[in-house]
């Protein structure tokens, strides 16, 4: 993954201006996912390779893959300008588990046996 990371770091930040001035720090940190490779530690595995694209059956194989932040400039920085507020900054996704809302059924028995 370092071939892929050191070239990156070298890219401008590509997002659009009215994002970039959103974020008043002078380099901003972004996640790059990437697959991995037979150097790279064990991955992340997620199943999102499309095998199947049949409506009735649509399959998908897992693939392994690694993350890892880059630290690029912000060409929008203004030291003289305070940062966004803080209700501006991305917020971080909470964690889906709708399995907490269930409740167990308990068992019902009928006191003739039946």
């Amino acid at each position: 993954m370092d071939e892929p990371t050191a070239a990156l770091r070298e890219e401008p930040w590509r997002a659009a201006a009215w994002h970039q001035k959103l974020h008043g720090e002078p380099s901003i940190a972004l996640t790059v996912l990437a697959e991995a490779t037979g150097r790279d530690a064990l991955g992340t595995s997620v199943r999102d390779q499309p095998i199947s694209f049949a409506p009735s059956h649509r399959r998908y194989a897992l693939r392994s893959i690694v993350s890892t932040t880059v630290d690029v400039p912000n060409p929008h920085h203004r030291p003289d300008r305070p940062p966004a507020p803080a209700l501006r900054r991305a917020l971080p996704v909470p964690r889906h588990t709708p399995e907490a809302l269930l409740v167990p059924i308990p068992p019902q028995f009928s006191l003739d046996g039946r």
